[in-house]
């Protein structure tokens, strides 16, 4: 889970110099973020996993 979280950190740090770079529609931005929601929901399901 902490390699997780860290990729997690990793992948809106590049967002967040991506929006900085391109603007928020970027396509690279957007791409980045579509990375990030995909961690975050694997994230969250293993959290939910771990709760139930």
């Amino acid at each position: 889970m902490d390699e997780l979280l860290k990729r997690i950190e990793e992948a809106r740090h590049n967002m967040h110099e991506l929006a900085e770079r391109y603007g928020l529609t970027a396509p690279q931005v957007v791409e980045q973020s579509q990375k990030l929601d995909k961690l975050l929901n694997t994230y969250y399901q293993m959290k939910a996993r771990k709760s139930a």
